[in-house]
């Protein structure tokens, strides 16, 4: 992995504040992503990013609750990056009003997650030629499609309802 300023950054300017991006280095990580080509390289650009996700107070909980349905659904092919890269490429476009209340924000986001698993690509969020879902499977990625849309079908139904229950959270987490 090599370090670097943002003077040699090779793409166009990211979706952040000029200071951040300016006095944080970005890293170049060998990486193959071009077939007979090995000099190539993935940028990454954690800090970069963390400030993103830090510059709205529900981008972290949306993550955080991602990861957790994620978790019990067993979409363990599906990393934390690719879930965060939904979330800041959902918070660089500004189509999202992330002033709204958290279950309004949240399913917003899970159905991008859909949209991106049923195009079966998720580009890396400061490179997004770099499809992150290269090294899963066609069959994991349809799979994680139709367990994603279960879910939010499942989510949709308790937003109509009047009082949410622990035992109908539960159920989403826990019981097919």
């Amino acid at each position: 992995m090599l370090e670097f300023g943002y003077q040699q950054w090779p793409f166009a300017a990211p979706p952040l504040r000029e200071k951040v991006y300016q006095s944080r280095p970005w890293y170049a990580v060998p990486q193959l992503v071009q077939p007979g080509n090995d000099r190539t390289f993935v940028p990454f650009a954690p800090s970069w990013e963390d400030d993103i996700l830090h510059s709205e107070h529900n981008a972290n909980i949306v993550v955080s609750l991602m990861e957790r349905l994620r978790d019990f659904h067993k979409m363990k092919k599906l990393s934390n990056y690719m879930i965060k890269t939904v979330v800041l490429t959902e918070l660089a476009e500004g189509d999202l009003d992330w002033d709204q209340s958290l279950d309004i924000i949240f399913v917003a986001v899970w159905e991008k997650l859909i949209q991106h698993l049923n195009n079966g690509k998720l580009g890396r969020f400061l490179s997004p030629q770099y499809n992150l879902f290269v090294d899963m499977s066609a069959v994991d990625v349809e799979k994680y499609y139709y367990t994603a849309n279960k879910i939010l079908q499942q989510i949709k139904k308790l937003q109509g309802v009047e009082e949410v229950t622990f035992d109908n959270v539960n159920n989403i987490f826990f019981n097919w």
